[in-house]
């Protein structure tokens, strides 16, 4: 597996009173490292015709984060089933490295325009072998 990586701060806003981030926001962070795989390779959700839509998100959670600390996000991602992807996630303070939380998440692809499952793919494998993430087949 192909792992990408991207960084975020801690702001005021994902934390508790103790300063600690809540634990939904993780799933934001999940979030921003899909979006940046989507980004580093040429995918834009808006113009593909496509909707994704999450049908199963879990997280494992190891130690937390805190207010104003810098996380290191990583995500790789199976080779897609048909009309399916699924993400694999880490979330490392950057400071020491440590792993923070694990996380999975399933993603279904719905043409936009029929509202059915957009069982033909083979476009964004495509896309996907072109930036190295799976071999060719």
């Amino acid at each position: 597996m192909k792992w990408f990586e991207t960084t975020t701060k801690v702001r005021w806003s994902e934390v508790d009173m103790q300063g600690i981030v809540y634990y939904a926001n993780y799933f934001t962070y999940f979030d921003l490292v899909r979006e940046h795989i989507a980004n580093t390779v040429g995918l834009d959700y808006m113009d593909e015709g496509i909707d994704v839509l999450t049908r199963d998100c879990q997280a494992t959670f190891h130690s937390p984060a805190r207010y104003g600390e810098e996380l290191i996000l990583r995500a790789a991602l199976d080779h897609p089933k048909v009309a399916k992807y699924t993400f694999h996630y880490r979330i490392l303070r950057k400071e020491g490295k440590q792993l923070l939380v694990e996380g999975k998440s399933d993603h279904i692809i719905l043409d936009r325009e029929t509202k059915q499952l957009r069982i033909d793919n083979s476009g964004h494998k495509e896309i996907f072998i072109k930036a190295g993430i799976f071999p060719e087949s």
